[in-house]
């Protein structure tokens, strides 16, 4: 009964997701270019470190993963803006996002930090952490919570993102307590897209090995076909959580600032997030 209710949940998020970009298509190419670079970046970076100065590696995976959070927070306020827009019921011009995350560019990196590295040290060390400081956020839950609200905070905000931060930490900590560590998930959708590329690039693979079924093209010749089909399953699947992660997050950041969800959304404020028990909530608080 709970998959059930889980699939139910999921396929409801992701049709309010379809609902709202269909207002704006264009503002799909922001998930679309973080998919993308979600694997082209780190792979890039590592890989070309590899091939032009190989004792170099470590430097570039290390390089990776500062420069990918930048970029994706970039794509994602300015997504986030656009979204924004419309939830407020106008029609955002294409690149508007993108002139505002240029605009707010040090916000960005800030964003970048806070949701990337800094969910990582929250993961790995806990408590208060330094980067959480600089957006006002002086503990492991708060940090939590602006990993999770980040980007549509810098996308919306033009004042102090500080008093920004906690205002929002605030009225989530009023509707959730100190739970409220992610917004609802999709992975199943994700998860079936996935597998049905995998699984559809294995057969392939098979077809081109026995020479049974084969598409000689490209640099890999037969086994061209089956590395895209696989590759596309697994950008498809990155591209879907991407897309529903940003819709929820700036609709539920509209939700704890204004204390209304957009009526692009059909669901509640209680199902677009996925709160952990108690216990676990004050295992992520400092001590006293």
């Amino acid at each position: 009964m709970h998959s059930l209710a889980s699939v139910r949940r999921q396929f409801g998020i992701a049709l309010d997701a379809v609902r709202t970009l269909l207002s704006a298509p264009q503002m799909l190419l922001y998930p679309m270019l973080a998919a993308v670079l979600g694997i082209g970046v780190p792979v890039g970076l590592a890989g070309g470190t590899y091939l032009l100065a190989p004792r170099f590696l470590q430097y570039g995976v290390v390089l990776s993963m500062l420069v990918f959070p930048i970029v994706f927070a970039f794509l994602m306020v300015a997504y986030c803006h656009e979204l924004n827009e419309a939830f407020e019921g106008r029609s955002p011009s294409f690149g508007a996002g993108l002139r505002v995350a240029a605009g707010r560019a040090k916000l960005v990196a800030v964003a970048g930090l806070v949701v990337g590295i800094g969910s990582f040290l929250v993961r790995s060390v806990g408590d208060s952490l330094p980067v959480g400081s600089i957006a006002g956020l002086g503990s492991a839950w708060a940090l939590r919570i602006g990993s999770v609200f980040a980007f549509p905070a810098v996308a919306t905000t033009e004042g102090n993102l500080d008093d920004a931060f906690e205002d929002v930490v605030a009225a989530v900590e009023a509707e959730w307590g100190k739970s409220l560590i992610a917004t609802a998930s999709t992975q199943l959708l994700g998860m079936v897209m996935a597998w049905a590329g995998i699984v559809a690039a294995v057969v392939l693979a098979a077809g081109a090995f026995t020479a049974r079924f084969a598409v000689d093209a490209g640099p890999l010749g037969p086994f061209t076909l089956p590395v895209i089909v696989g590759v596309s399953g697994i950008l498809a699947a990155i591209l879907v959580q991407f897309t529903v992660d940003g819709i929820l997050k700036t609709a539920l950041y509209r939700y704890a600032t204004e204390g209304e969800l957009p009526t692009a959304l059909s669901a509640d404020a209680d199902e677009l997030v996925d709160p952990v028990g108690a216990s676990d909530a004050r295992m992520s608080q400092p001590a006293d």
